[in-house]
C-alpha cells in the first residue's frame, strides 16, 4: 500500500527526541523500530519507487526530520548497536541502489528522448526534399513528365508553323493560278457570239483551245492537290499539336496538385513535429527539475544517517549539474515554394510556358485558349481542422501501415486504392485531411 504524504508527516510530527540521558532509549527506539523514522524511511524508499511525485515528497520529508534531529544534535549512534546501524546500511543502499539507479535511468531515458525529438522535424524536412528533389519523388516526377510534355508541345509547334507557312505557299500558288486562269477565260469566246464567229473559232481557234484547256485543268488539279495535301498536312498537324497540348496541360494540373501538396503537408508536419519538439522539451526541464530534488534529498538523508550512524559527518554533495538537460538544436524551416506552379491553364499567365513565336503565334494562342482549351480538373478542399474535427481511424491503417497523419502530409493520396489498401482503411470517411473523421462530414 502506498505511503500517502499526508500519514507519513503526521507521523513523523507526533515523534519527539530528546538528548537526555533518560531519554536515549526512547529516541533509540523510535530512530530503530518499524513504528519509528528507519520503518518510515524504509516504506518510504520502497514505496516512494513507484511515484515520482510521492517520492520526491517522501524524501524531502525525510530529510527535513532528520535536519531537525540533526539540529538537535542527537548522538544516538553512541548507543546503537551493529544490527540497528546495518538496518540503517541497508536503508542507505536501497536509496542507492534504488532510488538513485531509477533516477538516473530515468535522466538517460529524458536525454534520449530530448536527442530524438528533432528527428521527426529532420524526417519532415527530408520528406519535403525527397519528393521534390529525389529522382523517385512523386513531385520530382510530375515535374520532370511536365518538362518531357512541354518539349514535345514545343517541338510539334514548331513544326506546326512550318505546316502553316506550306499550306499558306500552296494556297498562294493554287488561287493565283486560278485567278488568272478566270481572269484569261473570258476572252476565250468572240464577242459577239454570231455565227460566222463561232465558226470561225470551232475551225480554226478551237482545237487549240481545247489542247489548252485540258492543259489547264491538269495544272488546276496538280496545284490543288498539292494544297490539299498541305491544308490536310496542317490540319493533322494541328490536332497533334492539340494532343500534346492536352498531355501537357494535364500534367502541369498533376505537377502543380502535387507541389502545392507537398508545401501545404510539409508546413503542417513542420507544425506538427515542432510543436511535440517544445512539448518534449518542457516535459524532459520539468522531470530535470524534479529529479535533482530527489537527489538532493537523497543526499542529505544519505550524509546525515552516515552522520547519525557514526561514519562521518559531511555536508552533502550540492552540485547537480549531472542532471541537466539541453535541447538539441531545431533546424529552421526550408523553402517550400509553389510559384513553379501559379499560373493557370489557358490564361494569359500560361502564355510563357507555349513558347509560341512568329508569324502564325495568333492562331496558335487561339487554339490554347477559350472553352476547347483542356483545363485542369479543379479538387474541391475537403480538408477540416483539427480544432473542429477529430481522425477516426482507431486502429486502422493503409497499405503502407500508417493513419490519418499521412494524410495530413499528402491529400493527393485521399481515397486512392493504393495508398488506402485493400485491408478496411477508408482515408474519405475517417481522415479529417480527406473530408472524413469524426463528427461526419455530411
Amino acid at each position: 500500500m502506498v505511503l500517502r504524504f499526508c500519514g507519513f508527516a503526521a507521523t513523523i510530527a507526533s515523534i519527539s527526541f530528546t538528548v537526555s540521558l533518560r531519554d536515549l532509549d526512547q529516541e533509540l527506539t523510535e530512530l530503530t523500530s518499524e513504528s519509528g523514522f528507519l520503518g518510515l524511511l524504509t516504506r518510504s524508499v520502497e514505496k516512494a519507487h513507484a511515484s515520482e511525485k510521492h517520492r520526491v515528497e517522501l524524501l524531502e520529508e525525510a530529510a527535513s526530520f532528520l535536519g531537525r534531529l540533526h539540529s538537535k544534535g542527537s548522538n544516538a549512534s553512541l548507543y546503537m548497536d551493529e544490527t540497528q546501524k546495518e538496518l540503517f546500511r541497508n536503508v542507505l543502499n536501497m536509496i542507492e541502489g534504488s532510488i538513485f539507479d531509477s533516477v538516473n535511468q530515468s535522466h538517460d531515458n529524458t536525454v534520449e528522448a530530448l536527442a530524438r525529438s528533432v528527428d521527426p522535424v529532420r524526417e519532415c524536412d527530408e520528406q519535403k526534399d525527397f519528393r521534390i528533389d529525389d529522382t523517385s519523388g512523386d513531385v520530382y516526377q510530375d515535374e520532370h513528365h511536365w518538362h518531357e510534355y512541354r518539349d514535345k508541345h514545343w517541338s510539334c509547334r514548331r513544326e506546326e508553323t512550318a505546316a502553316y507557312a506550306l499550306n499558306d505557299s500552296k494556297w498562294g500558288d493554287f488561287s493565283h493560278y486560278f485567278h488568272n486562269l478566270n481572269r484569261m477565260r473570258k476572252w476565250e469566246f468572240p464577242e459577239p457570239r454570231s455565227l460566222h464567229s463561232l465558226n470561225d473559232y470551232f475551225m480554226n481557234r478551237g482545237p487549240a483551245w481545247v489542247a489548252r484547256y485540258k492543259q489547264d485543268q491538269l495544272e488546276y488539279k496538280r496545284l490543288r492537290e498539292i494544297w490539299v495535301a498541305a491544308r490536310d498536312a496542317l490540319n493533322a498537324k494541328m490536332q497533334q499539336c492539340f494532343n500534346n497540348l492536352t498531355m501537357m496541360n494535364m500534367q502541369y494540373c498533376s505537377y502543380q496538385v502535387g507541389l502545392r501538396d507537398c508545401c501545404i503537408g510539409y508546413k503542417r508536419c513542420r507544425e506538427r513535429e515542432v510543436a511535440n519538439y517544445y512539448k518534449i522539451n518542457a516535459t524532459a526541464h520539468k522531470t530535470a527539475a524534479s529529479r535533482k530534488k530527489i537527489w538532493k534529498s537523497g543526499v542529505y538523508i544519505i550524509e546525515h544517517v552516515k552522520c547519525l550512524i557514526g561514519e562521518g559527518c559531511l555536508a552533502p554533495p550540492t552540485d547537480d549539474t549531472h542532471y541537466d538537460v539541453e535541447a538539441p538544436v531545431l533546424t529552421a524551416q526550408t523553402p517550400c515554394s509553389i510559384s513553379p506552379v501559379t499560373a493557370k491553364v489557358c490564361t494569359a499567365s500560361f502564355h510563357p510556358f507555349l513558347n509560341l513565336t512568329g508569324a502564325y503565334e495568333a492562331k496558335q494562342l487561339a487554339t490554347c485558349e477559350g472553352p476547347e482549351c483542356p483545363q485542369c480538373i479543379e479538387i474541391p478542399a475537403v480538408n477540416r481542422s483539427k480544432d473542429t474535427c477529430t481522425d477516426s481511424h482507431a486502429n486502422w491503417t493503409n497499405a503502407f501501415e500508417a493513419d490519418c497523419i499521412f494524410y495530413d502530409d499528402h491529400m493527393r493520396a485521399c481515397g486512392k486504392s493504393e495508398y488506402d489498401g485493400t485491408g478496411g482503411f477508408d482515408s474519405l470517411r475517417m481522415c479529417c485531411a480527406c473530408g472524413g473523421g469524426d463528427p461526419p462530414l455530411r
